[in-house]
């Protein structure tokens, strides 16, 4: 069988008869001097059979993995041919180079479960610090006195109503200085005790700052609503303070009074349709609007007596509550 002999020199690969063993030669390429070793018989290499592939079965599904008896690789080691654990476990001990990454993943698995527990672990360790310097904070000291506690807000109180400067409430001298005039031959304001029989008993007077329906002289200085004279008003005290204040005007103003006293006071709580009708059976229906801020009311009335004529009314709800109380206690007259 020829024997293969690589060139120590230029690495050439030579050929050379078995008959030549033992003797030297020159390279051809180079001319170094090459000894042609001996080889013996069990360091010949023999060649390995190909391995005869396993025929495919007609029944048997396509893709299935090769029994791993069959040694279809003969390249690779076998696991009958590893050496047995020295544990005594019975479990061949693999010389393949597999064990770095289990150690890797064992490492990952570890990380994985120590660095949650170390975050866990300092987190707990501030929460009981913050708690014990609170705790520190929050020890009374009995040297120290008691901060005082502090006031819930008061809600602020409502004002009454008022009408041109006239609020709800004011005493009746404030009122006389701002209404003292003389008008012609009157003196202004008119104070009248006994507008009804119980207003005297009530102490209740009604106050004219003009006559509105006499003469021209004093119909100019009667009160107005949305530029609309009044026919009619009465500024009524209880006690000498304001509570109620009534205006009659013509019916023909009125669509221009509610919108007047809707952009002054805001939307209207309330509206009504109330109906009527007179002595001589015909029948109308009017509107009723309401205006209410606990202190104090605003109603607005359409045609409640006649159809000519509509008033507004300002009532100052604790004194009004006063005077009604005062009025239902006065005894009823008999025939």
């Amino acid at each position: 069988m020829p024997i293969q002999v690589v060139c120590s020199s230029c690495s050439k690969k030579l050929i050379a008869p078995d008959k030549m063993a033992g003797s030297k030669t020159r390279c051809p390429k180079c001319g170094t001097s090459v000894v042609i070793p001996v080889i013996t018989h069990t360091e010949q290499e023999t060649p390995r059979a190909e391995p005869t592939p396993k025929p495919v079965k007609r029944d048997e599904p396509f893709g299935k993995r090769p029994d791993s008896s069959t040694k279809k690789y003969p390249d690779r080691i076998n696991d009958n041919d590893l050496p047995i654990d020295r544990k005594g476990t019975g479990r061949p001990r693999d010389k393949r180079n597999g064990s770095g990454r289990s150690h890797a993943f064992v490492k990952i698995v570890v990380c994985a479960i120590a660095i949650p527990m170390v975050l866990l672990c300092c987190g707990i360790s501030t929460w009981v610090i913050q708690a014990k310097k609170v705790g520190d904070k929050a020890e009374p000291n009995p040297n120290q006195p008691m901060p005082e506690l502090a006031k819930a807000p008061e809600q602020k109180k409502a004002e009454p109503y008022e009408f041109k400067g006239d609020k709800l409430g004011i005493s009746l001298e404030e009122f006389k200085t701002k209404y003292q005039r003389v008008i012609g031959s009157s003196e202004y304001p008119i104070i009248t005790k006994e507008d009804q029989p119980w207003h005297r008993i009530a102490n209740v007077v009604t106050v004219q700052v003009c006559y509105s329906s006499i003469r021209e002289e004093e119909k100019k200085h009667a009160p107005t609503l949305a530029g609309i004279r009044s026919s009619s008003h009465r500024y009524m005290f209880v006690d000498s303070k304001l509570y109620h204040i009534v205006l009659v005007f013509p019916h023909s103003g009125f669509s221009e009074v509610e919108e007047a006293v809707t952009r002054t006071y805001g939307k209207s709580n309330s509206t009504t349709i109330d109906n009527y009708q007179n002595g001589f059976g015909a029948k109308f229906s009017g509107s009723r609007y309401n205006w209410d801020n606990t202190e104090s009311t605003i109603n607005l009335v359409e045609r409640l007596e006649s159809l000519e004529n509509s008033f507004i009314e300002f009532r100052h709800s604790e004194l009004y509550k006063l005077v009604e109380s005062r009025k239902a206690k006065i005894p009823k007259p008999d025939l």
